[in-house]
């Protein structure tokens, strides 16, 4: 299911991904900057960071449940909260593409495989950011 989805990406993601892509880096690197200077040892840093894994291996087959499930408002619900954790990260893409899944909810008519396809490109950021704040760690 995962590589029908994103195999035929749409026009309308390619589009988006291509404006993200252009605009946005993984990660923002001034919010690093920021954490790093709030927590000397990273000890804190560390345990945002793991939370953040656990939180994107978790939330992102919810919300592909709740999608094919027409669970719009659930669905909604965490994407806004995931939405927080990956910004407090500086995970600028992460952001990004939760910010559309948002706005994609919030139409009268639900693009079912549009949604599945930002849910799917959600997680791929979310590891590509994931594996950035990790390096982070050992800098």
């Amino acid at each position: 299911m995962i590589s029908e989805i994103t195999n035929n990406l749409s026009n309308e993601i390619t589009l988006f991904l291509n404006q993200v892509y252009l605009n946005y880096p993984p990660i923002n690197q001034e919010k690093i900057k920021e954490l790093r200077k709030l927590d000397a040892t990273l000890a804190i840093f560390a345990k945002l960071i793991k939370i953040f894994h656990t939180e994107y291996t978790k939330r992102i087959p919810e919300m592909i449940g709740f999608c094919v499930a027409g669970e719009y408002e659930n669905l909604g619900q965490v994407i806004h909260r995931f939405k927080s954790t990956t910004y407090n990260l500086g995970a600028s893409r992460a952001v990004e593409i939760a910010k559309q899944i948002e706005l994609a909810i919030h139409k009268e008519s639900k693009n079912e495989l549009y949604l599945k396809q930002l849910i799917i490109l959600l997680e791929q950021e979310c590891a590509i950011a994931h594996e950035i704040l990790v390096s982070h760690l050992v800098d």
